[in-house]
């Protein structure tokens, strides 16, 4: 009789944690469709009322940040997204990464239980690093395709206000400048380039512990892996992002040297920032031109 309790008990807890799990892997695929379809377009009303259907406790802090950098002129800059998120939130805003690329793929779309190759997703092994990173890739994404016109002007992130530790001040302040250097970038692919527009995007760049982009240098973090995009593989994050700074600040002194009244903001960037150490340069892609300019 004792035997026959245990057996179901054992039972009823098993069921309770398929349900669970299945309960989880729904309601996570639910925020990954809203974010795919959302990131860039506006949402609808509906959307809103799909959201409020997720209960899961362990899905409420990424249900929260779906929600908030799917909308319009949102508050994603607030300090209650800005700050540190646990590791719950991260974990499953990396899974919704995976998703959503997953569901660009053709090789997913005649699944019968459209999972998009969660399980597999669920059994990789990521460094935190790279989940904490992708937070702020998305939140930076929100940032530029939410919020139009672009003005940060007035906007100072102070890094010893959320929770950072030394490699996470990094991280953020990297994650802005690969998506605020990529808007600036596409002004230079033109013939000619755009300059003044360019520098009418910079001159709305936010500040950071109370100092402009250009002046950051606190880069001494530890390198991990990173995947890039469902087209890339893992490489180095120190070496793409890096390399994606020193653009930044090198397209903002090109724009600055087109202006003859900008002579001795050109000549402080030049001095001041990470260019002026040689070492940087090996994470540039065109360590020739700081060479060039620096006399090398």
């Amino acid at each position: 009789m004792n035997k026959l309790k245990y057996v179901v008990l054992f039972l009823f807890l098993n069921n309770i944690g398929y349900s669970q799990t299945s309960d989880y892997k729904s309601e996570l695929i639910k925020l990954a469709e809203i974010y795919k379809k959302y990131h860039v377009a506006k949402p609808t009303n509906e959307v809103f009322t799909i959201l409020d259907s997720i209960k899961l406790k362990e899905l409420q802090g990424s249900k929260m940040f779906i929600k908030e950098l799917i909308q319009d002129n949102n508050s994603i800059t607030d300090s209650i997204y800005v700050s540190k998120p646990d590791s719950s939130t991260i974990r499953n805003l990396l899974l919704i990464r995976g998703l959503t690329w997953n569901m660009f793929n053709n090789d997913y779309f005649n699944e019968e239980e459209k999972e998009y190759g969660l399980d597999s997703l669920m059994k990789e092994e990521i460094e935190y690093e790279e989940q904490f990173a992708n937070y702020y890739s998305m939140m930076w994404t929100s940032i530029l395709n939410k919020n139009r016109p672009f003005d940060m002007s007035t906007v100072d992130f102070n890094l010893n206000n959320y929770g950072f530790d030394k490699n996470e001040k990094a991280i953020f302040f990297l994650e802005s400048m690969e998506t605020l250097g990529t808007m600036i970038s596409g002004y230079f692919y033109v013939d000619p380039p755009n300059v003044s527009k360019a520098m009418e995007f910079i001159s709305k760049y936010p500040t950071f512990n109370s100092k402009q982009h250009y002046e950051f240098k606190e880069l001494d973090f530890d390198d991990f892996d990173f995947t890039f995009s469902s087209k890339k593989p893992k490489g180095s994050y120190k070496s793409y992002l890096l390399n994606k700074y020193l653009n930044t600040i090198l397209s903002h002194a090109i724009c600055l040297s087109e202006n003859p009244n900008s002579t001795e903001e050109l000549q402080h960037i030049i001095q001041n920032s990470i260019m002026a150490n040689k070492l940087n340069w090996n994470y540039s892609e065109t360590p020739e031109v700081f060479k060039q300019i620096y006399g090398q």
